[in-house]
């Protein structure tokens, strides 16, 4: 165990009965809330303590991942862009033969529903038509095509109020600019604010 873990567990050892004690506590009086005020004060001066020595840590490894990532991130966005359009232009390819593939079998359906073949002839004509390949392999590699379903938003109003997620902040902050939003309202709650 290194001297940084080492650390680590004696202060958690050593904020866990503060964090016990929080627990416990029960805001009555004014006693009590000074009570609480050391209480939250000692935890955010370990806190802080804490969140500084991590970021000596983690911000010079940001700043380098960033650095590397701007590095990469003009010609990772053109390929991208590429493998989203060939990606698209196959999906849309797969589609339209196994869309063409359906339609010819609904129509040798209809014609033996309709009496115009018998069923034996639907049949046949039914194992005639071309199967559509599920993958496609090169020598450069392959490809597998497997059924997804994308939602489409036919008419936004006829959505079930279950279904839809209000964006909070925007509410909030329309709220606070004195705009009225039916169904919503700012209701007052006091933060304590701790100066350590």
């Amino acid at each position: 165990m290194n001297t940084k873990t080492k650390e680590l567990v004696i202060i958690s050892k050593e904020v866990s009965p503060i964090v016990q004690k929080a627990q416990e506590l029960k805001i009555k009086d004014d006693e009590s809330l000074k009570v609480a005020v050391e209480f939250l004060s000692i935890l955010n001066k370990e806190n802080d303590r804490l969140v500084e020595d991590r970021e000596k840590l983690t911000k010079p490894l940001n700043e380098a991942l960033k650095g590397i990532r701007a590095k990469y991130k003009p010609a990772v966005d053109i390929l991208e862009k590429g493998i989203d359009l060939i990606r698209d232009k196959m999906s849309e390819y797969q589609t339209a033969l196994l869309t063409k593939k359906r339609l010819k079998e609904e129509k040798i359906a209809a014609d033996v529903a309709a009496g115009k073949i018998s069923m034996e002839k639907g049949l046949d004509k039914i194992d005639n038509i071309k199967e559509v390949s599920n993958n496609t392999k090169t020598e450069a590699g392959s490809i597998q095509f497997r059924t997804d379903y994308v939602l489409e938003v036919v008419n936004k109003e006829e959505i079930p109020m279950i279904y839809l997620k209000v964006d909070e902040s925007a509410v909030t902050k329309a709220l606070k600019e004195g705009m009225i939003v039916p169904g919503a309202k700012l209701v007052e709650k006091i933060v304590p604010i701790n100066r350590r």
